[in-house]
């Protein structure tokens, strides 16, 4: 019966050992995964803030060509053409 119970505890231990093992690459797998999601909701918040910038930058130019547009207009229709 000791051999038994010496036998039943070795297997307990190896099978607690690869549990823990699977279970610490499962976290490790888990914290990279984290990583990057984290990483890309970053990237992803820096773009859109970039693009946010970039359609500031165009709409203003817009504007901008929209009133010379309507200055050559107004200089036209007031010389008859």
């Amino acid at each position: 019966m000791d051999e038994f119970m010496r036998e039943y505890r070795k297997l307990k231990r190896l099978q607690n050992s690869i549990k823990n093992n699977s279970m610490m690459k499962n976290n490790q797998e888990t914290q990279l995964a984290q990583n990057a999601i984290v990483s890309s909701y970053s990237l992803n918040r820096m773009n859109k803030t970039q693009r946010q910038e970039e359609l500031k930058d165009v709409l203003k130019e817009t504007m901008s060509l929209t009133t010379k547009l309507k200055d050559q207009l107004k200089i036209l229709e007031k010389n008859g053409v």
